[in-house]
């Protein structure tokens, strides 16, 4: 039994220490990115300093990564316990770690992705703070996955 438990409990293991770089780097290069976007005369909010253009096609990954996030949002109901946003905010991780791994598109895609999982891992650090709202991490959630819809084309959302 112990052949069995052993090796998937190394691979849960490494999928989380995954998940967890992968948010650290998203996190990290979304406001590089912005910053870097931003016209110097005055100031814009991460989602606006990105480039973004509507109608990006979709890869298999992206539209299962996306899925993922929008059904673990489904599930989590309106007011999720601690321990219910923090599983919340691992399903939102994972999702991201997967899409990091899998999602191969286009450079304009790609940049505009990367400021949706900035904004959905950014409700996934918000969902883990300890007596936090969780209603104003919900809703940025929710909003990065409407932006989603916006910007690629989603025809599996529709």
């Amino acid at each position: 039994m112990k052949h069995l438990i052993q090796p998937l409990a190394w691979g849960v293991t490494l999928a989380s220490i995954l998940a967890a770089a992968s948010a650290l780097a998203l996190s990290l290069a979304t406001p590089m990115a912005a910053a870097a976007t931003a016209a110097p005369h005055h100031l814009h909010s991460a989602q606006e300093a990105l480039p973004v253009s509507a109608g990006h096609a979709t890869d298999a990954a992206l539209r299962e990564g996306m899925s993922r996030v929008r059904d673990a949002l489904q599930s989590a109901g309106r007011a999720p316990d601690d321990q219910a946003a923090a599983v919340l905010a691992g399903e939102i991780e994972a999702a991201g770690a997967y899409l990091v791994a899998n999602c191969r598109l286009p450079e304009a895609a790609d940049t505009t992705l990367h400021g949706v999982l900035g904004n959905l891992l950014g409700a996934a650090d918000r969902l883990r703070e300890p007596g936090a709202p969780r209603d104003a991490a919900l809703r940025q959630a929710r909003s990065a996955l409407a932006r989603y819809q916006q910007l690629f084309d989603a025809p599996h959302w529709r």
